[in-house]
């Protein structure tokens, strides 16, 4: 995939968001706190945090006073960028991706302090088992399909990325551009 832009990534990388306005500069500074997750089903919002926890040895269910399931992506920055010292908060950190981060931005400012990154995370993979990758001829159509996927089908505002990446189990790492 190639980022709007110019550069190209096959992946994308989420973060653990807190308001600049606020004291914390690391996970460790939100224990007992108020953390916010998008929704369970999504990688940069809650799986791949939750990988990150748990390497930290993070319970989010006992290290965080509470944990919110706030749904969307802008939910998460919109809460953060309302944060204020002397007011009850809906959350004092939270998780979400780089292209909401970026979107919010827009609309907050540079209001977010970054505490962690969490990702790489897969970009819109297409995955296909091995019985599939040992049929040399059915690999190679797939290729020339996404090879001649028309502009305007990923020329939309809402898709941020273009083109596609093939690769391996190792792709973020190593991969062929098609």
């Amino acid at each position: 995939m190639q980022e709007k832009g110019g550069k190209s990534k096959a992946y994308y990388y989420g973060y653990c968001l807190v308001s600049v306005k606020s004291p914390y500069k690391s996970p460790a500074d939100l224990q007992g706190k108020k953390w916010g997750f998008t929704k369970k089903s999504s990688s940069s919002g809650y799986q791949y945090p939750m990988a990150f926890f748990g390497r930290e040895g993070i319970d989010p269910d006992l290290y965080f006073s509470d944990v919110k399931f706030l749904e969307k992506h802008p939910e998460i920055t919109d809460a953060l960028a309302e944060w204020n010292a002397d007011t009850e908060n809906i959350i004092d950190g939270g998780a979400t991706w780089d292209a909401n981060l970026w979107e919010a931005e827009k609309k907050h400012g540079k209001v977010f302090r970054k505490i962690a990154r969490v990702g790489p995370i897969p970009l819109q993979p297409l995955v296909m088992s091995q019985d599939v990758t040992r049929n040399i001829a059915l690999v190679e159509k797939i290729k020339a399909a996404l090879r001649n996927v028309p502009d305007a089908v990923t020329a939309t505002d809402g898709f941020l990325y273009t083109g596609w990446t093939f690769g391996s189990d190792q792709y973020l790492t190593s991969h062929e551009r098609l």
